[in-house]
């Protein structure tokens, strides 16, 4: 259940679709208020939802001469690492969602954060 729990924060308050949502609202807002000060309508406030969903439903094109795994995957890699950073930033009076991960002495950092050797 603690799973679960941990999970929907993750996710869901204050996480990745509760901050997807709120960024694209506020943005639909922004060009909105931007529109109204310069005298236009402006767009609809869930303008930057229907560009995101377009540009969904265009195809892929990979290059020639590009290892298709690595021109697919590095988007996805990058908003993995991203992402997983998350896991390392306390949510307010909760601990870390990787507590198991680290002991009381820094564990986790001591592997994170060692020296490197100066390449002779």
């Amino acid at each position: 259940m603690q799973i679960l729990i941990q999970l929907f924060h993750i996710l869901v308050f204050p996480g990745l679709l509760f901050d997807v949502a709120m960024g694209v609202l506020l943005m639909g807002l922004n060009n909105k208020l931007v529109a109204r000060m310069q005298n236009r309508v402006g767009p609809p406030i869930l303008q930057p939802w229907y560009d995101f969903l377009k540009c969904c439903g265009k195809e892929t094109i990979v290059p020639a001469r590009a290892k298709r795994a690595v021109f697919l995957g590095a988007p996805f890699l990058g908003f993995v690492l991203l992402i997983s950073v998350s896991m390392f930033i306390p949510f307010a009076g909760s601990p870390h969602v990787c507590e198991c991960l680290r002991d009381s002495r820094g564990g986790f950092l001591r592997f994170a954060v060692r020296r490197r050797r100066p390449v002779a």
